[in-house]
C-alpha cells in the first residue's frame, strides 16, 4: 500500500511540474492561431517595443523608411502579378519598363541592368533587412526573401523625383 501511495505521490508531483504555466498556454495557443508564428514572432516583439530615442534619427527618417517600405510592397505586388504599366508609374525617369518581356532597366555604376519581375516575393517570405541612404533624395532598402533553403538578397532603390518617391533599381543576388 505504501508503496502504490508513494508511485501515485510521484506521479502527480510530476504531472503538476510539468504542466504549462498560462503564458506558455497563451504563446502556444498564439503560434497555433497564427500560420506565421515562428517566422514573425520575433518581428511582432519588436513592433510592440518602444522604439528608444535614437542620435541623429529624425521624423523625416521615419518618414521616408514608411513610403519606400509602402512603395516596395506595391511593387512586389505589381512585379507579382507582371502588371508592368504599374511598375511604369511609379519608376523614376532613370527606369525602362518592358512589359512584353516583364522586365526593367536601369543605369547601375558604369552599365545598364535589366532585371525580371520578381517573383513569389510575398509577405510570407520576405524579411527588412535595412535602410542605406545615397543622399537626402535616393534610398536603398534591403530584403531577404526565402525561397525554400535560401535567402534571395533584393535591394530596391528609390529617388524622389519632383517630391515623390520611384523606384530606381532592384538589384538581386
Amino acid at each position: 500500500m505504501k508503496t502504490v501511495f508513494a508511485a501515485c505521490s510521484l506521479a502527480l508531483l510530476l504531472m503538476t511540474s510539468c504542466t504549462p504555466s498560462q503564458e506558455e498556454d497563451e504563446q502556444s495557443a498564439a503560434a497555433v492561431r497564427s500560420p506565421y508564428a515562428q517566422s514573425s514572432s520575433g518581428a511582432l516583439d519588436a513592433i510592440k517595443q518602444p522604439i528608444p530615442h535614437q542620435e541623429g534619427i529624425e521624423e523625416r527618417d521615419w518618414s521616408y523608411l514608411r513610403e519606400a517600405l509602402n512603395l516596395s510592397f506595391k511593387m512586389f505586388a505589381a512585379m507579382n502579378e507582371k502588371d508592368g504599366a504599374y511598375i511604369q508609374a511609379i519608376s523614376s525617369s532613370n527606369v525602362e519598363v518592358n512589359t512584353s518581356k516583364h522586365t526593367i532597366s536601369f543605369p547601375y555604376g558604369d552599365r545598364t541592368v535589366e532585371t525580371p519581375f520578381l517573383q513569389n516575393v510575398s509577405l510570407q517570405t520576405l524579411e527588412f533587412r535595412a535602410l542605406t541612404y545615397a543622399d537626402d533624395h535616393a534610398v536603398e532598402l534591403a530584403f531577404a526573401n526565402r525561397q525554400d533553403e535560401t535567402m534571395v538578397e533584393i535591394h530596391a532603390q528609390f529617388i524622389r523625383e519632383f517630391g515623390v518617391w520611384k523606384l530606381d533599381g532592384v538589384i538581386t543576388n
